[in-house]
């Protein structure tokens, strides 16, 4: 399976490739993304799973908010 991470600052993540033994597998996938935000202020954004193949399909959006103090 090739991936990748979409973002809401229109970022994309490097693309990724998960070997399958076949059967049902699950797998984790992990992504980092370091934010700068100044004191005091709020920043809210998203990313996207994209799995490029063997289907073309986009996870729902895992959003978030990241308040600094």
């Amino acid at each position: 399976m090739r991936y990748i991470w979409e973002r809401s600052d229109r970022a994309r993540g490097q693309e990724k490739t998960l070997y399958f033994r076949g059967g049902e597998e699950r797998f984790r996938v992990i992504e980092d993304w370091t934010l700068s935000v100044p004191p005091h202020r709020s920043f809210g954004g998203f990313e996207v799973l994209h799995i490029l193949y063997p289907v073309n399909i986009r996870s729902n959006r895992a959003t978030f908010d990241l308040h600094c103090r």
